[in-house]
């Protein structure tokens, strides 16, 4: 997420700025009416974007979080695999089941697991983050089939985490919409999520789309469509707050697993070698 942030102009407008949004850590103190939480105690939590100068950021030394939007990390986790998890899986949390305009309501696998069976989903770029995390939320919601485009090297472990189709991302576009139609059973879709949205995908998924469905976009919009609309997915406290609170035992049952993670030298003046790579 932070490169996004320097790349496309988002958020910060004073510099310098602390930034590191996707943080793992012990908790060393709490506040005064916090009781779900204790010194010792290993977290994840994400930062707030517009907060920079005011201590939730993750590339500093301590932290400061809201206490409802911290989940503990169960054994099977590690911090590093852990701190890969709250950016991308709030913002796809949110996209998914916060109250429309800000996302498309659906309802939470929390109360309504499996609920969307028979309804299809493709999601663009399924090997990253954000795709990842959005394959495992539709196979908890029940949507089926969930039709992927990513690196065809990613197919067996995309398929472990929910997807039911794995197409190479590499191919034609005439070729990829083909084998869309082929693998969900149309050609136009009422969800399409583009987890990586750069202008070729933002096309690609405008071009999926049915009249009337949605479009979930990970960055701004790079294009314009008369007919067809895109929504962001903007945090919405209330909706995380339950979210976070039920993490733990995702976790901890497998239901989430974290994106697999690469330990770089260097500390954080490894990030920009990291990136290149």
């Amino acid at each position: 997420m932070d490169w996004k942030v320097q790349r496309y102009g988002l958020f910060i407008t004073d510099c310098p700025a602390v930034i590191g949004y996707g943080i793992a850590g012990e908790v060393v103190e709490i506040g005064a009416n916090v009781t779900n939480l204790a010194a010792g105690n290993k977290v994840i939590f994400a930062g707030e974007f517009q907060d920079t100068r005011h201590g939730s950021a993750g590339f500093q030394q301590y932290a400061i979080a809201e206490a409802l939007t911290v989940t503990k990390i169960p054994p099977n986790v590690t911090s590093t695999q852990a701190s890969s998890v709250p950016i991308a899986l709030s913002a796809t949390y949110a996209a998914l089941y916060n109250s429309v305009p800000c996302g498309l309501e659906y309802e939470s696998p929390m109360t309504g697991r499996g609920k969307y069976t028979r309804v299809p989903m493709i999601i663009l770029g399924g090997s990253s983050s954000v795709g990842q995390y959005a394959i495992q939320l539709a196979k908890l919601s029940g949507f089926t089939p969930i039709v992927v485009t990513a690196s065809y090297k990613h197919a067996e472990y995309l398929k472990s985490l929910g997807a039911t189709d794995v197409i190479d991302r590499n191919l034609p576009a005439d070729t990829v919409k083909a084998e869309v139609k082929a693998k969900a059973g149309k050609e136009h879709l009422g969800l399409v999520f583009d987890a990586i949205s750069t202008a070729y995908t933002q096309q690609l998924g405008i071009d999926f789309v049915c009249s009337g469905g949605s479009l979930i976009i990970s960055t701004i919009p790079l294009l314009k469509s008369e007919d067809k609309a895109t929504k962001s997915a903007p945090q919405n406290i209330e909706l995380l707050r339950t979210m976070y609170a039920n993490l733990g035992e995702w976790l901890q049952n497998g239901d989430i697993k974290p994106n697999r993670v690469e330990t770089l030298p260097g500390g954080l003046n490894g990030i920009p070698d990291g990136i290149l790579d």
